[in-house]
């Protein structure tokens, strides 16, 4: 059984879109150059495109302090 990646996304990190941008790099990819910083580039990470991890490899999200999101307008509306 291969063992699984866990992954810590802390949203006390993000203070608006660029360091939304940043943690995901930081946490899906090896900071490689080409990351596109929007959502298609996100599902090529999270299918394990972007080399920290194998295709079909399991990884586990912990995602923490996500209350974050609703006290800053701008992060909403990424997710809108």
């Amino acid at each position: 059984m291969q063992q699984s990646h866990t992954i810590i996304f802390d949203f006390n990190n993000i203070i608006d879109k660029e360091s939304f941008w940043d943690e995901i790099q930081k946490n899906f990819t090896y900071d490689c150059d080409w990351f596109g910083r929007n959502f298609d580039a996100l599902n090529d990470a999270l299918n394990g495109n972007c080399g920290l991890f194998e295709e079909n490899e399991p990884v586990n999200i912990s995602i923490i302090n996500i209350k974050k999101i609703s006290e800053n307008k701008e992060l909403c509306r990424l997710f809108i």
